[in-house]
């Protein structure tokens, strides 16, 4: 009967719940990493591997994964402004990035927690080709005229009507 009487959530209170759902998520990609990486110190060698094997609930690749972005000083001071994607394939090819081409994505808005793995592997290559970071095509503004074409349709002749 409580539900009942509640209000509906407006837009920005949702917008800010989910934003705050958001940063929790990349906090908790940081603290897994770090945690990984504070058991892989203190377990003996070739314990590490037999418990992400047995006792986690994902591969060691992941764990991997996790460890280096947790590890990447450039994504934890990005994490802190709340500028990065949630997803782990994204975070890893934005720690591909070299230092100073990361803040020059970031500062171009290319960078951003709506940026996705393929757009990162984009900013990624122009970067191994020395091309400025690409500007977010979700975000770009298209002037479009519009033109009326002619449908061209071929004309075929029935071999009976020659």
């Amino acid at each position: 009967m409580a539900q009942a009487l509640r209000k509906p959530k407006t837009r920005a209170q949702s917008a800010a719940e989910i934003n705050a759902a958001h940063t929790e998520c990349i906090e908790r990609v940081f603290k897994l990493g770090r945690t990984l990486i504070a058991a892989k110190r203190a377990l003996p060698h070739g314990t590490f591997e037999k418990m992400i094997e047995r006792d986690l609930p994902f591969t060691r690749s992941t764990a991997q994964l996790l460890m280096k972005i947790a590890r990447d000083p450039k994504l934890q001071k990005a994490a802190r402004v709340r500028l990065l994607p949630a997803a782990l394939g994204t975070l890893d090819e934005l720690a591909r990035l070299p230092k100073s081409q990361f803040k020059q994505a970031v500062a171009s808005g290319a960078i951003d927690t709506a940026t996705t793995r393929a757009e990162a592997k984009i900013i990624r290559l122009k970067v191994s080709r020395h091309e400025p970071p690409p500007t977010p095509t979700r975000t770009a503004t298209v002037k479009a005229r519009h033109y009326t074409q002619p449908i061209v349709v071929p004309y075929y002749v029935d071999a009976d009507e020659r």
